[in-house]
């Protein structure tokens, strides 16, 4: 098997017509695209194109997920703002009409088992099922599953014959990372019973260009699908996009329910809203997306000539993350340690690979910002922007440079 492949095909629609928008970063081909101390994973460009057909904006190089994931398992549990959405999440799926109280509920992309936790209940039994080789921390109150595989016809086929078939798939913050999503669809389909639900979020494509969401560059995400082609693609694969739930997720993410396509199984006014709304904006907004992509190149040479006059007024200085997407931001505006002396996370798969580990910055808790001192610390991520250690620092003198959404690089 090869570890990586270019898509030629449309991933939705399967037309030819891809345009290529140009490499956006060159990342270690792993999960969460974090430190890799040893230097011991390849890496791979990340490559978007958008199709001429039906608009879908994908990214066309491949990393296998059994060399993705096994390599570089994900644990929500470690990463603050992940844990948050996958809580609040929750708390909306379980409250949806459609979902069931009792029965089987499949997690597709379970990685450390923290929604399966929360989907349990000794009345709905939960199956995860995830590509990682590492066995999570499963819930006690019900009974639990596990198979380690990806969602495709063969973990769908040992479901149903062990357990039958299931009442509701789970897969948030997954969709997105499929690249063969007929086959998954058809999983999903083969599994599902009729009348049951299938809930997923997809990334909010015009929200995240409109707020230059870098850290969303990466080898995982392969897709940014619009809902209009998503309907498209639902009843196509004979299931049907049911409801959209924007107000559910982030600002990022989209909340969608799908169900198979049978008598009766009718599409809710959000998805048509949904759909008038794209196509309202939607000459504006692909040429905002093929902008925003080709400018990143001028991005990174603003950031790099920034932080350079930043670290020649303040002296040393530090930069803060508090997730993957830190990483992602580094490596697509080409910053490294001759711009950034020392980096502050409160992800504990990012502190291990600081100080000692061969990583080429050191890394401490962000809580620990004030004793470490720097001239001054540049935030990396925008979803930092009210955290208590940012205000303590800010309090005893501190000085805090906003890198994004979008700086004033020119004499600040």
């Amino acid at each position: 098997m090869k570890f990586c492949s270019r898509r030629k095909l449309c991933r939705l629609c399967g037309s030819r017509k891809l345009t290529g928008l140009g490499t956006l970063a060159v990342f270690p081909a792993h999960a969460g695209e974090g430190p890799d101390p040893e230097g011991t994973i390849p890496s791979w460009p990340v490559e978007w194109s958008l199709c001429g057909a039906c608009h879908h904006l994908q990214n066309t190089q491949i990393i296998q997920p059994e060399h993705l994931y096994r390599t570089s398992p994900y644990r929500s549990r470690a990463i603050p703002g992940r844990a948050a959405y996958l809580n609040r999440t929750a708390e909306i799926i379980t409250g949806l009409p459609a979902f069931p109280k009792a029965g089987k509920v499949i997690e597709v992309g379970a990685n450390d088992g923290q929604l399966l936790e929360l989907l349990g209940t000794r009345e709905r039994q939960v199956i995860g099922v995830d590509p990682s080789p590492v066995l999570p921390q499963l819930p006690e109150a019900a009974k639990t599953l596990w198979l380690d595989d990806v969602f495709e016809a063969k973990a769908a086929a040992s479901i149903r014959r062990q357990h039958g078939m299931v009442d509701a798939i789970v897969a948030i913050g997954t969709f997105s990372r499929i690249d063969n999503l007929h086959a998954f669809l058809a999983a999903t389909r083969y599994v599902l019973k009729e009348g049951g639900v299938f809930v997923f979020d997809i990334p909010n494509l015009a929200s995240l260009v409109a707020h230059n969401r870098l850290d969303w560059v990466s080898h995982e995400i392969l897709s940014f699908p619009t809902i209009g082609i998503l309907q498209q693609f639902f009843d196509q694969n004979l299931m049907r996009l049911v409801q959209v739930l924007p107000e559910a997720g982030t600002p990022d993410n989209l909340l969608c329910v799908a169900r198979r396509k049978e008598a009766g199984t009718e599409a809710e006014t959000s998805v048509q809203a949904a759909i008038q709304q794209e196509q309202q904006r939607q000459d504006k907004e692909l040429q905002s997306i093929t902008e925003w992509v080709t400018r990143l190149p001028t991005q990174g040479e603003r950031a790099r000539s920034f932080l350079a006059a930043a670290r020649e007024k303040h002296g040393t200085l530090g930069g803060i993350g508090l997730d993957h997407g830190s990483w992602n931001v580094l490596h697509v505006l080409g910053i490294t340690p001759a711009l950034v002396d020392v980096l502050f996370d409160d992800n504990p798969a990012i502190q291990a690979g600081g100080p000692g580990s061969g990583l080429a910055w050191p890394v401490h808790r962000l809580g620990d910002l004030a004793k470490h001192k720097p001239g001054a610390v540049v935030l990396l991520n925008q979803d930092l922007k009210l955290d208590p250690a940012l205000n303590a620092y800010r309090e005893k003198g501190g000085k805090v440079i906003v890198l994004f959404p979008e700086p004033a690089y020119a004499g600040k």
